[in-house]
C-alpha cells in the first residue's frame, strides 16, 4: 500500500527558524541587496510607510543587525523565529549602465509591495481555500510590484536597467519574483530546484521566439568591441537583442528599447516541508562561475555564514579573481532542533502569463498556459499590459524633459491603468459588502476569483501530465544542469517523491 502524502502542515508543524547571511562584494558597485527580516503584515487602513521608514521600524522592533565592511565586502548575518503574523524578503538587485536602477528597485520596492500585500496573518489552516487565496494575492501584489517600479524608475527618465531577485518568506511559505538573470536555488538537502525563470535571450528559448515575432535583431558583439556583429560567427561573447546589446529581455529599467524588454515578473511559490531548506539568492557574477550542482556541492556542508564565504572564495580561486559585482544571499529555513534539512520536491503546477498579456506568441501559449490562478483577473491583465506600454512612453518624455534641463514630473500612485483598476476594484468590493455578498477585502480585491488548480492535496499525476512542465522556461541552462545531475525536480518519479514539499504554482509572469 502506498505511503500517504504527508502534508508539511500538519497541525503539530511549528514555524521554522530562519537563519540568514549576505555577502557582497564589489567592483563597480552596481549590485544593491534588500534584507528585511520579520517585516508585520499590512494592516488594512494603516498608513503607507517608506521603504526607510519600514526597514526603520524593522530595526527598532526585531534588534536586526548591521552590515559589516572589510576587505572590500560587506557582510550581515541574523536569526529570526518565524511567525504568522510576519515575513522576510530577500532581494538581490543587479544594475547595469550605474546604479540608478537598483538604487530604485532597493528604495521603493517595499513601501510599494506593502500597499499591495494582502492584510496578515498568514491563514492558519494551510490546506484550507482561505490559505490558496491569500497565497494569489501575494503572487499579485509581487507582480503589480515589479510594474510599478518599472513606472516609478520610467518617470526619472534615465538609461541604467537591473535584474531584479525577490523572495518573501511567510512560515514555510516562499514565494519568488524575478527578472534578468539573478537566480534563486532550493536545495532540501535531498533534491535542487531553480525558483526562477532565465530572462538570457541567449538561453532562453521563449525569449527568442518573442525578440523573432517581434523582429528584434539578436546577435553578440562586434569582435571589436563595439556594436552588434554582422557575422555572429566572428562576434564575441553571448547572443544580446539590438539595439542597446543587453543580454536580458527582462529588467526593471533599460526603457531606450522600448517596449521591446519587459519588466513583468516569473513568479514561483512553494510550500518548503516541516523538514526545512535552503535558499541561495545571487547575482551573476555566481551563476556565471558555477553551475548550481557545484554551487550546492560546495555549501550542504556550511553554515549560512560559512556558505556564503566559501561561495566568494571559491569564485576568486576559480577565475583568479572576481570579473564581476557579486552579492548573495543564503538563508535557511530549519525546525528549531535542525542544522540542516532533508526532504524531497513536488512540483504542482506552473504557468506562463507572458501569454495571457498577449506578448508571447501563439505557439507558445497554447504550449505554456497551463493553469489558472485567483489574480488572473483579466481587468488586471489589461492594466498590467497597458503599464508596461505607459512605462515606455513615460520614459520618453521624461528622458526629453532631462535633456533640456527640465525637472522630473514625479509619478503617484503608478501608472494611470493601475490606478483606474484598483478604484474600479475597490469601488466594487464596497458595493459587494454593502449588499452582503463578500466580506471586507484584504486586497483591493480578494474574493470572487476562480478557485487555485488542485484545490485538494496535491497529485504527482497533475505535475507530470502538467504540459508547462516539460516546456517551462524554467528548464533552463540551469535547470538542465541539475537533472543530469540527478538532483534537479526532473530526478523525482512518482514512486520517490510522494511527500515532503509540493510547489503551489510556478507561475511566470513573463508579460
Amino acid at each position: 500500500m502506498a505511503e500517504p502524502v504527508v502534508s508539511p502542515f500538519a497541525a503539530s508543524s511549528l514555524m521554522p527558524l530562519v537563519k540568514y547571511a549576505y555577502l557582497q562584494s564589489e567592483l563597480k558597485g552596481e549590485d544593491l541587496l534588500l534584507v528585511a527580516p520579520r517585516v508585520e503584515w499590512p494592516v488594512d487602513g494603516a498608513d503607507t510607510m517608506s521603504t526607510q521608514e519600514i526597514l526603520l521600524a524593522n530595526e527598532r522592533l526585531n534588534v536586526a543587525p548591521q552590515p559589516t565592511v572589510a576587505g572590500g565586502r560587506t557582510r550581515l548575518s541574523g536569526t529570526y523565529l518565524a511567525t504568522e503574523s510576519d515575513f522576510g524578503l530577500f532581494c538581490v538587485f543587479d544594475g547595469h549602465n550605474g546604479r540608478d536602477a537598483a538604487a530604485h528597485c532597493r528604495n521603493e520596492l517595499l513601501s510599494i509591495l506593502m500597499a499591495l500585500l494582502p492584510s496578515g496573518p498568514l491563514p492558519a489552516d494551510q490546506e484550507s481555500q482561505e490559505f490558496r487565496t491569500f497565497c494569489g494575492l501575494v503572487q499579485k501584489a509581487l507582480v503589480v510590484s515589479f510594474m510599478q517600479l518599472q513606472h516609478g524608475f520610467a518617470v526619472k527618465g534615465k538609461v541604467a536597467g537591473s535584474t531584479a531577485t525577490v523572495v518573501l518568506q511567510c512560515g514555510w511559505l516562499l514565494t519568488v519574483a524575478n527578472v534578468g538573470d539573478s537566480y534563486a536555488l532550493l536545495d532540501t538537502g535531498s533534491q535542487t530546484m531553480l525558483l526562477t525563470a532565465d530572462h538570457r535571450v541567449a538561453s532562453s528559448k521563449t525569449e527568442q521566439e518573442r525578440m523573432t515575432a517581434l523582429g528584434i535583431r539578436m546577435t553578440n558583439i562586434d569582435s571589436s568591441g563595439h556594436g552588434p556583429a554582422a557575422d555572429p560567427a566572428k562576434g564575441i561573447g553571448p547572443l544580446r537583442i539590438w539595439p542597446g546589446g543587453v543580454m536580458n529581455a527582462r529588467v526593471i529599467g533599460d526603457l531606450t528599447s522600448g517596449n521591446i524588454l519587459l519588466a513583468s515578473p516569473s513568479i514561483s511559490q512553494v510550500r518548503v516541508p516541516s523538514t526545512g531548506g535552503r535558499v541561495i539568492v545571487a547575482s551573476d557574477g555566481l551563476w556565471d562561475c558555477f553551475e548550481p550542482p557545484r554551487v550546492v556541492k560546495l555549501t550542504r556542508r556550511c553554515t549560512t555564514a560559512q556558505a556564503a564565504d566559501t561561495l566568494i572564495n571559491s569564485i576568486i580561486r576559480a577565475q583568479g579573481g572576481l570579473k564581476d559585482d557579486t552579492s548573495l544571499i543564503v538563508f535557511d529555513m530549519l525546525p528549531a532542533d535542525r542544522e540542516f534539512p532533508h526532504a524531497e520536491l513536488i512540483v504542482m503546477a506552473q504557468l506562463d502569463t507572458a501569454a495571457l498579456l498577449g506578448f508571447v506568441p501563439r505557439g507558445i501559449k497554447e504550449r505554456n498556459d497551463s493553469a489558472h490562478m485567483t489574480w488572473q483577473d483579466p481587468k488586471l491583465l489589461a492594466a498590467l499590459k497597458d503599464t508596461q506600454e505607459e512605462s515606455a512612453l513615460v520614459w520618453q518624455q521624461a528622458s526629453k524633459n532631462a535633456s533640456m534641463g527640465l525637472q522630473p514630473v514625479r509619478s503617484f500612485g503608478g501608472s494611470a491603468s493601475l490606478v483606474d483598476y484598483f478604484r474600479e476594484e475597490r469601488t466594487e468590493a464596497r458595493t459587494k459588502r454593502k449588499e452582503g455578498l463578500a466580506r471586507p477585502s484584504t486586497f483591493p480585491l480578494s474574493s470572487g476569483r476562480p478557485p487555485l488548480p488542485h484545490q485538494g492535496r496535491p497529485s504527482l499525476t497533475d505535475a507530470h501530465q502538467d504540459p508547462l512542465a516539460s516546456t517551462s522556461t524554467m528548464g533552463n541552462r540551469h535547470q538542465e544542469s541539475l537533472a543530469t545531475q540527478g538532483i534537479g525536480r526532473s530526478s523525482s518519479s512518482p514512486a520517490t517523491s510522494a511527500h515532503k514539499l509540493f510547489s503551489i504554482t510556478q507561475s511566470h509572469t513573463l508579460t
